[in-house]
């Protein structure tokens, strides 16, 4: 049962941030710090969206927490070292907008953030927002 609700978690985690790795803010005033061309397509929203970036991570961390113990569960007593350790184990789905790195498959690439997986697979992995 602790298996199930692990995984469980694990999913409804990753899947409730498929959406939260962008973000859209319309200001609300006429002060709002107009950033490039003429043309005004770009407003400064860095804050905001640096905010976003950093929940969606932490969001993912947490997930892939959860995850690598039901991975743990159901591998002989190995801990995932790799992104596709725990996507191919179906404990882990990937959100919209995020991808394994193919050139490092222990980070995983959102919209204005990493989050790397470190371990060897002996103990746990450590997830850290980058």
């Amino acid at each position: 049962m602790i298996l199930g609700v692990l995984m469980a978690t694990a999913i409804i985690g990753v899947n409730a941030m498929s959406g939260s790795d962008t973000m859209s803010v319309v200001p609300t005033s006429a002060s709002a710090a107009r950033v490039g061309g003429d043309d005004g397509a770009h407003v400064g929203l860095g804050a905001p969206v640096a905010a976003a970036a950093a929940a969606a991570c932490k969001a993912a961390a947490t997930a892939a927490t959860a995850a690598s113990l039901v991975y743990f569960a159901s591998h002989s007593g190995t801990y995932p070292t790799t992104w596709a350790d725990l996507t191919a184990s179906s404990s882990f789905a990937l959100p919209d907008h995020v991808a394994i790195n193919p050139t490092n498959p222990a980070e995983l690439d959102g919209t204005g953030w990493k989050l790397n997986m470190s371990g060897r697979g002996t103990s746990a992995p450590a997830f850290a927002c980058a």
